[in-house]
């Protein structure tokens, strides 16, 4: 159980560094930028979300099977690489940043970059505290697609070594309470993360709520 926390915990880290770092230059090119490619990309990019996930599972193996990244963490972080949901999400929180904040620092000679990192990121630090949250709840209870991708034991996740343990344990009536007490441990990051990110989540929503 402690391999496969620390599978699902440190790749569920690397997956939320990586679609956050997309996500926030996404959503900042998305709102400054008023070009009609830009919006046209966005749309674009938002029709995608529509597909279901099962249709890009196909391509996506095949893919990562050409570049022998099967069975691999590489693989399937490569996979997440980016979040639509995320972007939108940003985007979305973005377009409430005060213009007249933007506008100061602008006068001010500040550029993309220090616009981002300390105007739009510190405003929307609540939002982007719960998207972290989503993220990782996301990626901590995946099953279907890793149970595709990872077949060795060294690197399977909580769920794929959770299904594992019950279907050997459980599943035939050996040690049903050793596979209930995995469940229960299993919980033990989610809980911490919660405790760790309850007042943002919802001081987050409340901004939302006061917005609209």
């Amino acid at each position: 159980m402690l391999l496969y926390l620390w599978n699902s915990i440190y790749v569920g880290v690397l997956i939320i560094i990586v679609q956050l770092l997309c996500a926030i230059f996404s959503a900042y090119v998305f709102v400054t930028i008023q070009k009609k490619w830009v919006k046209l990309c966005f749309v674009l990019i938002l029709a995608t979300y529509m597909l279901p996930a099962a249709i890009t599972y196909i391509p996506s193996f095949i893919l990562i099977s050409n570049m022998n990244l099967l069975d691999t963490h590489v693989g399937y972080i490569f996979s997440e690489f980016i979040s639509i949901f995320a972007i939108f999400f940003l985007r979305q929180s973005f377009i409430q940043v005060p213009k007249e904040v933007v506008h100061a620092a602008k006068l001010d000679g500040a550029g993309h970059l220090r616009l981002i990192f300390t105007i739009y990121i510190p405003y929307c630090k609540n939002a982007i505290a719960s998207l972290v949250l989503i993220t990782f709840i996301y990626c901590y209870n995946n099953y279907l697609w890793p149970s595709l991708l990872i077949k060795a034991e060294e690197n399977m996740f909580v769920t794929i070594g959770l299904r594992r343990l019950f279907m050997s344990q459980a599943g035939y009536g050996t040690d049903f309470p050793l596979a209930m007490a995995a469940c229960a441990v299993s919980l033990l990051p989610m809980f911490i993360l919660l405790a760790v990110s309850n007042k943002r989540i919802i001081n987050s929503m409340a901004n939302l709520y006061v917005n609209k």
